[in-house]
């Protein structure tokens, strides 16, 4: 992707950018891959209503729909609907409903549901729901729900829940972490896992022996005010 990105910011695209200073509007754009299109080489210049891309397209922005055969590319933002078989990757911020058959790529806020059959990706914050067969990221905060095949990553904070089979990690929690393990700096609900680990909760390791089990290992760990056993014996 970042290969990929770093061609189309080299490519004549983009160096007829400095020729176009204002933003161009157009109703409808169609496009075989980027610059092979009704937009032609001023493509990342315009900002479409519509668009189709039969393989792939770049263009400035789109205000109502996109869908792309294999890519979509957005300098700007998109909003309502964006649809692509294998990867969506927007410059700008994106507001409704995106999907993808691999990966959404997002470098500004999300606002919407998004979903993807490996990944998704932001660096802004995202409101509303993020969806992938494997793994979510966001680099800032999260207000909503992520769903995760396998692992859901929020570098700041949840205002919501992260539900996945494996792994949850995010800084401060309001809201809940469901999965096999769970981790986060600090929280204010409840993570529910094999093995939830609160940094600022509660720590603590028991060894015992009673005259049933002759070792007793306990790990206690848990938000301030609620407690979960993990106990290990020799039997």
């Amino acid at each position: 992707m970042k290969n990929f990105w770093a061609w189309t910011s080299n490519s004549v695209g983009f160096t007829n950018l400095e020729n176009v200073q204002d933003t161009l509007s157009r109703g409808f754009q169609a496009s075989f891959v980027p610059f092979i299109g009704t937009n032609r080489k001023i493509s990342g210049s315009v900002v479409n209503n519509f668009s189709l891309n039969i393989l792939g397209g770049f263009s400035g922005g789109t205000n109502k729909a996109e869908i792309g055969g294999l890519f979509n590319i957005n300098r700007r933002n998109v909003q309502y609907f964006q649809a692509a078989g294998l990867f969506n990757q927007v410059g700008g911020s994106v507001k409704g409903f995106q999907v993808a058959g691999l990966t959404n790529i997002n470098l500004e806020a999300v606002t919407g549901f998004q979903a993807a059959g490996i990944g998704n990706f932001s660096s802004g914050p995202v409101s509303g729901v993020q969806a992938a067969g494997v793994l979510n990221i966001v680099t800032s905060d999260l207000k909503g729900v992520q769903l995760a095949g396998v692992t859901n990553y929020t570098h700041h904070d949840v205002e919501g829940g992260q539900i996945s089979t494996v792994l949850n990690i995010a800084k401060n929690v309001q809201g809940f972490q469901l999965g096999l393990f769970n981790y986060s700096d600090s929280t204010s609900g409840t993570p529910i896992g094999l093995i939830s680990f609160v940094r600022k909760g509660y720590h603590k390791v028991e060894i015992g022996v009673d005259e049933m089990l002759p070792l007793n290992i306990s790990l206690r760990t848990a938000p301030e005010g609620l407690q979960y056993d993990f106990c290990w014996d020799e039997t």
